[in-house]
């Protein structure tokens, strides 16, 4: 018998089936990894809350456990009673162990005064957030006379600047190691962080030129200072009380408007324009004029002072789109 070599044969699509089956076998892996991934999306949070809760139930039962009390009545026992019997008065029950009506009052009354804490805490807490909504409304107000958008500080017409760099100079065997910091006029258009980030002048009365990033139709004007509760002293003193806003038409300054600054307000106080006559021109310079002060001699602090409005651009489209 001759010996044959038999060669075998595979069929061509072997390896396209091999290739296929790798590839099912990544979008398979791929498709599990996706379902694990957002298995353990939902997963996680629920078991985080889960556990947040336990622990909240756990601390809230330890609370009331050791707010509690509980009245143990005195089971102590006379055995020597005659023919091993109890005394009636064991079998008894006790007065204290049931609740008197002057004691459920008591209770009614105390829920129902909780009851009235509750709401006017909730009001009060109402009040705090729209004003703190309206604050922030304000704060977000566009400010023409801020540096950041082109405001500049013209002068301080009769008015100087408060500061006494000697009176804190530390010194080293005569060499100065420590100056005191004090800011220019130009701080009252630039936003500020914490106290002392102020622009003091001397005196109580004083002003200062500002021009405006843009012409404006001015609206609003916004100052600012820190709140007594800020404050190292507990007092504001310092701080401007009344005060002017002027601004120009034909080289010539002209009243806006007068306004008061409160001493127990807010830090960021905002002030409407009144005056109609005044809401038609377009100002390109103001001067901030502060008349007094609550109550400090020697200086007068502003923090902030800002300006709001519309662009006289603006203002004028505006206006020629309601005439059509």
């Amino acid at each position: 018998m001759d010996n044959k070599k038999y060669k075998i044969e595979y069929p061509n699509n072997s390896l396209i089936i091999l290739e296929a089956i790798l590839v099912f076998d990544v979008w398979l892996l791929m498709k599990a990894r996706w379902l694990l991934i957002n298995f353990f999306q939902i997963v996680v949070p629920i078991l985080k809350f889960c556990f947040i809760s336990l622990i909240g139930a756990g601390l809230l039962m330890a609370y009331c456990l050791a707010n509690s009390k509980f009245a143990i009545p005195d089971q102590s026992i006379d055995f020597n009673c005659k023919n091993s019997k109890m005394s009636d008065k064991y079998l008894q029950l006790n007065d204290d162990s049931m609740p008197s009506a002057m004691s459920v009052r008591k209770e009614l009354i105390q829920i129902k005064n909780m009851k009235m804490s509750i709401k006017k805490s909730l009001l009060k807490m109402n009040f705090h957030l729209q004003h703190l909504y309206d604050q922030q409304k304000l704060a977000n107000l566009a400010d023409f006379a801020s540096e950041a958008v082109g405001g500049i500080v013209i002068d301080t017409p009769g008015t100087q600047s408060y500061y006494n760099p000697s009176s804190n100079q530390m010194t080293l065997f005569g060499i100065p190691i420590f100056k005191p910091n004090y800011f220019t006029p130009r701080k009252v258009i630039q936003p500020w962080t914490q106290a002392g980030e102020c622009w003091a002048f001397r005196g109580s009365q004083g002003k200062i030129e500002i021009q405006l990033a843009y012409a404006v139709i001015i609206e609003r004007v916004t100052l600012e200072h820190i709140t007594a509760t800020a404050s190292l002293t507990g007092n504001i003193d310092s701080a401007p009380k009344a005060f002017n806003v002027l601004g120009q038409i034909d080289n010539q300054y002209v009243m806006i408007d007068t306004f008061v600054y409160k001493n127990n307000g807010q830090s960021l106080q905002s002030f409407a324009v009144t005056k109609p006559e005044t809401k038609s021109f377009p100002f390109k310079k103001v001067i901030l004029e502060i008349l007094s002060n609550w109550g400090n001699p020697d200086y007068t602090c502003i923090y902030r002072f800002k300006v709001h409005g519309k662009m006289y651009e603006v203002f004028k489209d505006e206006a020629n789109m309601k005439v059509q």
